[in-house]
């Protein structure tokens, strides 16, 4: 079956809350390369709420771009990235009286990235997280360098509520949602993990999860190593 490139998604510029239903199957079947989406103005924007961005800043965010935007190539880029993506999300923790922190790890060394997709998927696990942990919980960002496997290894982890056993192999699917009614609620639309995975496998890493109920969950993906200069 073909597939059709997230750049020939058009997104327009409003959404509804009644609308979801409708534009999630579009978008299902856009995916799927059945169709071409086109989303057109319905209403206002769907607001934001308790830090959540709105379903169209998601949209822009994860990468649901308009039809010919140039896409940024894979190149050299420095660890740098991560703490400045983590460093964006440090007041929403603080408000959401969590404790996210940055683990010391090497930053010497230069990965073989795309700095847009790479920013996006630290921007949804990070989201994901701060959003889904109660207070008092912890979120840590580490990463570590395998020289000889010329691999570097991303871990996002949180001290939250875990996730059931049973539901980690579908968590990368679209419009998956472990808690339907929770997640609507937060503003999720269950495609950031989705996301998550296409961006990470786009730059020939692989993405995994681990979770306890009880004792948090953790999300790792890896990227390759560049070529010394």
């Amino acid at each position: 079956m073909p597939t059709v490139p997230w750049s020939s998604i058009l997104v327009a510029t409003a959404w509804t809350t009644e609308d979801h239903g409708a534009f999630a199957h579009g978008l299902a079947l856009a995916l799927a390369g059945r169709s071409r989406l086109t989303v057109a103005h319905v209403g206002p924007h769907q607001p934001e709420h308790d830090g959540a961005p709105s379903v169209r800043a998601q949209l822009a965010r994860w990468g649901v771009l308009p039809a010919g935007a140039p896409r940024s190539a894979v190149a050299g880029l420095g660890l740098d990235v991560i703490k400045a993506q983590v460093a964006q999300f440090w007041p929403r923790a603080e408000e959401r009286k969590l404790r996210l922190n940055l683990s010391p790890s090497p930053s010497h060394c230069l990965v073989l990235a795309d700095r847009l997709r790479l920013e996006q998927v630290l921007a949804n696990l990070l989201d994901n997280a701060i959003k889904y942990c109660p207070a008092g919980s912890e979120v840590m960002v580490s990463w570590t360098v395998d020289a000889l496997a010329r691999m570097v290894t991303v871990a996002v982890a949180d001290t939250g509520a875990g996730i059931e056993a049973a539901h980690l192999p579908r968590l990368f699917e679209r419009f998956y949602r472990v808690d339907t009614g929770r997640s609507r609620a937060l503003g999720g639309t269950g495609l950031g993990l989705s996301i998550v995975k296409h961006a990470v496998e786009a730059m020939n890493g692989h993405v995994f999860v681990e979770s306890t109920v009880g004792q948090g969950t953790t999300f790792r993906f890896t990227l390759r190593l560049a070529d010394a200069e």
